[in-house]
């Protein structure tokens, strides 16, 4: 029972991010930019970001039970910071309408997430493994947003 009540706890806070891109949406101003021909259209990011999200879930519990003599701090803590920079890709995007700042922000992501796997291999390869679709997203992600900057430079 103890291990459920982990694997809950892990999955919501996975899911914490998605708060702040369920507080801002996509507006005029958005819709205005001009973007990649490789944009998908707006219903596809909610399902992904799910999936993405159960996924990191289970990364976490993975890590987290993981029968190691290595301490895990400092993974969880690179862990937590990649959340806290996913969460706030959408305010900064959105709310600020920054999409400059963003880009620095999702390029930060990508590192946070490339070194949140490296410490997580160190315990568990499957859990490193499991990140793997959302490094992908997020350098797809990345690529749309560069677009979004080279495209609208002028704007």
């Amino acid at each position: 029972m103890k291990n459920l009540k982990l694997l809950i706890g892990c999955l919501m806070l996975a899911f914490t991010p998605a708060l702040s891109g369920m507080a801002v949406r996509p507006d005029e101003w958005y819709n205005s930019l001009q973007k990649s021909a490789l944009n998908p259209p707006g219903w596809v990011f909610a399902p992904v970001w799910t999936v993405l999200y159960a996924t990191l879930g289970i990364a976490h519990y993975r890590y987290c039970v993981a029968e190691t003599a290595t301490d895990k701090s400092a993974g969880n803590l690179v862990y937590a910071l990649q959340l806290l920079l996913n969460g706030t890709w959408s305010l900064v995007f959105f709310s600020q309408r920054a999409p400059r700042l963003a880009f620095l922000n999702i390029v930060l992501l990508a590192i946070a997430i490339v070194v949140t796997m490296v410490k997580f291999r160190r315990v568990s390869k499957s859990a490193a493994w499991l990140l793997l679709p959302y490094l992908v997203w997020v350098g797809f992600a990345s690529y749309l947003n560069f677009e979004i900057c080279r495209l609208n430079e002028n704007s």
